[in-house]
């Protein structure tokens, strides 16, 4: 007997209790929490249920480990951070439901517009299909390969309406009967489920729902590059984990892509994407040697401008208007700080081939603390406070806070205060933040056209 309302302002779930009823439980989800969205279509034979599911930025239950027979673990529980919403398939129209909710949470989310991108499509690349062992390859190991996005957006416009009209895809990937989408409004996952393939997820997560992003080159043995979203809901869709094959896919052009979308301006320049690169997921090595090894974790200050210079073509991180301020190395691994992000450079195993930058953009930094050296120290350290989430343990309980970042500098090479009065203007005095506050207006009317 429950209900389910969706208004200009939330989603109220009205949830009738007990054998009569009379106790009545409201819960309202405002739009502006809710980080994603997903429509499963009904099977086939005796599915007659579709579903919505919502993530939100709302906390959950940790759950707790057992202590012995006489206590046994108690699961975690999601709460409101996820829920499920089922209909009935031949009584709620379903693609209208989705259509719906896709531009409700998409408009909101365009309210803080990124970088403009050409909408005309990224520079072609080669969209073979694989043969034999490799398309085998990728079915069993999910690795993903490159589509051609011009005939998938013109697919999802048209036998099935589930793009916005002012909507399109730019790139897009596939892995066995998975697909992955990156659309100027969002990033879908398509999720062919059972042995029929009837049943189908549509995942939808905003750009704006993107909190971090990082990109990884491929090692020596393990070819495949990764990306991975980090948002600030707290249960299944805390961290989305993706894989490409070397040589199928240009992460540098993903990461860009992103970059533009999640730390761009309206105001920037609209972005060159330049000619896709299949090569850009691999790198040279970097062996470990007596340097790669920082002094107790402490970090001496490089310069910014080799810095910049490096992560515009080497791999090209960097956009166009964006400048690197400082830069700080600890044996191997690099932390920049540019006007628009936190970029940590993590090398990874005994080749260095393996490199997994990590963007963190500021205007999701909302505090930070400092801390001096003290009589017989030999670094200060620097706090970033976020609500990006941080999945520490997914086992009872379960443990998923905001991150927090931590820095250790060596004050005999830079003045945490200098540091500070950084953090200072680029989190609280940020010029490049800006507000967007205009209200959408939603039409269904344009869907049964």
């Amino acid at each position: 007997h429950g209900k389910a309302l969706f208004t200009n302002l939330r989603i109220m779930l009205i949830d009738p209790k007990g054998l009569v009823g009379r106790q009545v439980e409201y819960t309202s989800i405002p739009w502006e929490s809710i980080v994603g969205h997903a429509v499963r279509t009904a099977g086939t034979i005796l599915d007659f249920d579709t579903e919505v599911c919502i993530w939100t930025e709302k906390e959950f239950y940790a759950g707790r480990a057992g202590s012995g027979d006489d206590s046994p673990p108690v699961p975690p529980q999601p709460r409101v951070s996820y829920f499920e919403l089922d209909f009935n398939k031949n009584r709620v129209d379903m693609n209208a439901l989705n259509y719906y909710l896709s531009k409700r949470l998409l408009l909101i989310h365009k309210m803080e517009p990124g970088q403009p991108i050409p909408l005309n499509g990224l520079p072609p690349g080669g969209f073979e299909r694989p043969g034999g062992f490799e398309r085998l390859f990728q079915w069993i190991g999910g690795n993903q390969r490159e589509l051609d996005p011009v005939a998938i957006d013109r697919e999802l416009h048209s036998s099935t309406k589930i793009l916005l009209d002012d909507e399109k895809v730019l790139m897009a990937f596939k892995a066995g009967r998975d697909s992955t989408l990156f659309t100027n409004l969002r990033v879908m996952t398509i999720d062919v489920q059972g042995l029929t393939g009837a049943k189908i997820e549509y995942c939808s997560i905003p750009y704006k729902s993107i909190r971090a992003w990082s990109v990884e080159t491929a090692g020596v043995w393990d070819q495949d590059t990764e990306l991975n979203l980090y948002t600030r809901n707290r249960w299944s869709l805390a961290k989305v984990e993706m894989d490409f094959r070397t040589g199928k896919a240009d992460i540098a052009q993903i990461n860009k892509f992103l970059s533009s979308l999640i730390i761009g301006l309206p105001t920037d320049a609209k972005i060159d994407f330049g000619r896709k690169d299949y090569s850009s997921g691999n790198r040279e090595a970097n062996p470990i040697n007596k340097s790669s090894f920082g002094m107790l974790n402490n970090s001496t200050e490089i310069d910014a401008a080799e810095i910049e210079t490096k992560l515009r073509s080497d791999p090209a991180l960097l956009l166009d208007e964006e400048n690197v301020l400082r830069a700080f190395q600890s044996g191997r691994d690099v932390d920049v700080y540019t006007d628009r992000r936190m970029i940590i450079i993590d090398t990874k195993g005994m080749a260095g081939k393996r490199v997994k930058y990590k963007s963190i953009p500021l205007k999701y930094v909302h505090g930070f603390e400092f801390e001096t050296a003290g009589h017989l120290d030999r670094d200060a350290e620097i706090y970033c406070y976020t609500d990006i989430a941080d999945v520490q343990s997914e086992r009872f309980p379960r443990i998923v806070p905001c991150l927090r970042t931590q820095q250790s500098l060596l004050v005999k090479h830079t003045d945490i205060y200098e540091i500070g009065k950084l953090f200072t203007d680029l989190v609280i005095f940020n010029e490049h933040e800006a507000e967007y506050t205009e209200e959408p207006e939603i039409d269904l009317g344009e869907y049964y056209k």
